[in-house]
């Protein structure tokens, strides 16, 4: 366990340590990215799906694959969500008949790395969207199916398959998420 993790627990905000920097947009290529959004379908997302990542990737420094350097906003279904350990709110995103899925992570606003990247304030606000229309009980093992679509716009993120709920067929997320409109 590193330092920062150490005291992030003990002060009981903990953030996540796997390539954190870049799931927050505190990392120095998050100047690269093209915020001009690609508004696409969840199969034309998906398409994106390509990468296999490795459980090892996760683990090491690396930098911004090009294609997490693209912003893109998606109309889906938010079959289910809740708060996890990294303080990160998790959705599992869906088209109408619940079919094809995606995993989309919005930051808490209160990690540093999040408060460095510039972007707390759209973290908060598509929180308190979501809490808004769906109250969220914030024991990380309750879930909830909601029935109206959603267009949710964030970063293209590519995790590794690791047994997360509602993970595409390689991993390709939108993490961070940083508006939510309906």
């Amino acid at each position: 366990m590193g330092l920062f993790t150490l005291i992030f627990l003990l002060l009981g905000i903990y953030c996540g340590t796997e390539r954190s920097d870049i799931k927050h947009l505190s990392d120095f290529e998050a100047k690269e990215i093209n915020f001009t959004s690609l508004q696409c379908s969840i199969n034309d997302f998906l398409k994106g799906d390509t990468l296999t990542i490795p459980p090892s990737f996760s683990s090491k420094r690396i930098k911004r694959l090009p294609s997490e350097k693209q912003v893109y906003s998606v109309l889906c279904y938010v079959k289910f969500y809740q708060l996890e350990t990294d303080n990160d709110y998790h959705l599992v995103c869906c088209d109408s008949n619940y079919n094809y899925k995606f995993i989309a992570e919005i930051p808490s606003p209160e990690c540093q790395e999040s408060r460095a990247s510039g972007y707390a304030a759209n973290y908060k606000a598509a929180r308190l969207l979501l809490d808004s229309l769906y109250p969220l009980i914030h024991s990380g093992k309750h879930w909830t199916k909601y029935k109206f679509p959603l267009l949710i716009t964030g970063v293209a993120f590519h995790d590794f398959v690791h047994g997360q709920t509602g993970h595409a067929r390689k991993g390709i997320e939108l993490h961070p998420v940083l508006f939510i409109t309906y």
